[in-house]
């Protein structure tokens, strides 16, 4: 349990956040959510969450009538506003739920519902934009809409059997990163 709390929290990470620098001067970023925003990210949360120390679950933010959703997109408006996360956000229960083969646990963190509705907002703010203005390389698959690992792996095929035809070499490195970074400092 030790290690396993070890790896969540290793020593040195810094107890405060990190912060945004105060120079991006970008408008679509800083407006307030809009019903449609709102309405589309509720639509993408799974229906069988389990809830945080709030007790929501999606279901129930699912099942909110128009009212209370307008409510509700004015109070996250307010705090992306005001840039304010409220402190019951910050508080997660941590279970330890032994792996299949009995060697260690694997930690699940349950948060607020709501929070992760709120993140989602601002997650897909930023990856539209980020799409919009290319900021992110064309060869990044991962962690992108409609894109995966296997197109990469199908960049490399395709690759191979070019070269395959025109009596080319290709030279191809995996990596396997499975806890790569579980005990790696990062640079100050």
């Amino acid at each position: 349990m030790q290690e396993a709390i070890s790896k969540i929290f290793p020593s040195w990470v810094p107890e405060r956040g990190y912060t945004v620098p105060p120079d991006i001067n970008e408008p679509f970023l800083d407006d307030r959510f809009s019903a449609l925003e709102f309405n589309h990210a509720i639509k993408e949360i799974k229906d069988k969450a389990a809830p945080g120390p709030d007790c929501i679950d999606n279901m129930m933010i699912k099942h909110l009538s128009n009212r209370i959703r307008l409510l509700l997109l004015d109070i996250f408006n307010e705090l992306y506003t005001k840039h304010v996360v409220p402190t019951e956000w910050k508080n997660v229960h941590v279970l330890f739920i032994p792996k299949t083969d009995r060697k260690g646990f694997r930690p699940i963190t349950l948060s607020s519902c709501l929070c992760k509705l709120f993140e989602r907002l601002v997650k897909n703010r930023l990856n539209w934009w980020c799409e919009h203005h290319d900021i992110i390389h064309p060869t990044q698959s991962e962690f992108r809409r409609g894109r995966s690992c296997i197109d990469n792996v199908g960049s490399v095929i395709l690759q191979a059997e070019e070269s395959l035809m025109t009596g080319r070499c290709t030279i191809t490195a995996f990596l396997d990163i499975k806890g790569a970074f579980d005990d790696v400092l990062p640079n100050s």
